[in-house]
């Protein structure tokens, strides 16, 4: 198992920015901590259900690239932005971080 973050995420509107449909496990955003550029690629691995535009919601993330990238920024406490390309539509704070690799 790969290194893994859990997140409270609070998903925009989908009138005020957010995203058009929900996601679910398997979805694959970039996070970014607040007030860096630098993005991590993440994939979505255990969802309460399909988390929607508005939504709060507690999502546990995978690191994609663990071994050739250094996710130490994705620390308890941080706050980040979730990207789609280049749009930010939700903000969000790690909870917990899990540093298993299989």
């Amino acid at each position: 198992m790969k290194p893994r973050v859990l997140v409270q995420l609070k998903m925009k509107a989908s009138g005020a920015g957010g995203r058009i449909c929900s996601f679910t496990e398997g979805y694959r955003p970039h996070f970014r901590v607040i007030g860096s550029d630098i993005q991590f690629a993440v994939t979505a691995v255990l969802c309460p259900g399909a988390v929607a535009p508005g939504d709060e919601a507690e999502v546990e993330f995978e690191f994609d690239y663990p071994t050739k990238v250094d996710y130490s920024p994705l620390a308890v406490g941080s706050e980040i932005e979730m990207l789609e390309g280049s749009r930010a539509y939700a903000t969000g704070t790690i909870l917990k971080r899990h540093e298993t690799v299989a």
